[in-house]
Formats: C-alpha cells, sequence, structure tokens
C-alpha cells in the first residue's frame, strides 16, 4: 500500500493529494473503520 510504500503510487511517483491522505491516514487511527469497495 502507499504508506508501506512511503506514500508512492506503483509507478514511483508520489501519490496525488499526499497531504490529504496522510491527514485520513492519521485521523482513523483512533477509529475502527471497515473500509467497503462500492461500484461506481
Amino acid at each position: 500500500n502507499w504508506k508501506k510504500n512511503n506514500w508512492k503510487a506503483s509507478t514511483g511517483k508520489a501519490v496525488k493529494n499526499q497531504d490529504l491522505w496522510i491527514a485520513l491516514d492519521q485521523a482513523i487511527q483512533t477509529h475502527n473503520i471497515d473500509w467497503q469497495w462500492v461500484k461506481g
């Protein structure tokens, strides 16, 4: 995943909106989240 890959995509480039993904990752650490994929 991006976090384990130092926030890099499979292409080796930094993920888009990296600052938002890092903030989200920090916010969910205190919660029990069950992510569900929804087609769309």
